[in-house]
């Protein structure tokens, strides 16, 4: 083997082994793996467990009495009339942003008559077309029959529950 050979091998290993680290670090950050399981049960109880009280209302919501709420996306939950407005969240895991949105949203008190319904971003391939989502931390107002209402990309802006109620109003 020649040596510039050699010289573009040993350099094409490096780039892959720093790309590799660098994938890793940005995967686990946050989220150590001892903690991912106990994320799932805290998910769960935040679903029907009110937080503190947000500071805004969202669009729509004197006419119903039902309790806001978290959980995961089901064509069912976007048809489910007792919702004056429901929000999806493209939520991915691996997402330091996504992280921090749900974070806020599980953390606050989800306003009566509001949900909020997590698509994951990396399978809900039919769905992201459907809204036409590219970025993961998009939340899409939609209405009962599914269809969009207002679309908003959160990523990079303010990470509060309240933000996203404001946004997609």
């Amino acid at each position: 083997m020649s040596k510039n050979k050699k010289i573009f091998l040993a350099i094409g290993i490096v780039v892959l082994v720093l790309l590799g680290a660098g994938t890793y670090a940005l995967t686990t950050e946050d989220t150590p793996k001892a903690e991912s399981s106990q994320t799932s049960q805290t998910d769960t109880a935040a679903q029907t467990t009110p937080g503190p009280t947000a500071t805004t209302q969202a669009p729509d919501t004197a006419t119903s009495n039902v309790a806001g709420r978290y959980q995961e996306y089901s064509e069912g939950a976007v048809a489910d009339s007792q919702y004056a407005t429901t929000i999806v969240f493209f939520y991915a895991p691996w997402c330091p942003e996504c992280r921090s949105f749900k974070k806020a949203i599980t953390d606050g008190q989800i306003p009566d008559g509001v949900q909020v319904l997590e698509a994951d971003f990396d399978s809900s391939t039919d769905l992201k077309k459907k809204y036409g989502v590219t970025l993961q931390s998009t939340f899409v107002r939609v209405n009962t029959a599914g269809e969009l209402q207002k679309k908003w990309v959160g990523y990079g802006k303010d990470k509060s529950l309240t933000s996203v109620l404001e946004n997609v109003q």
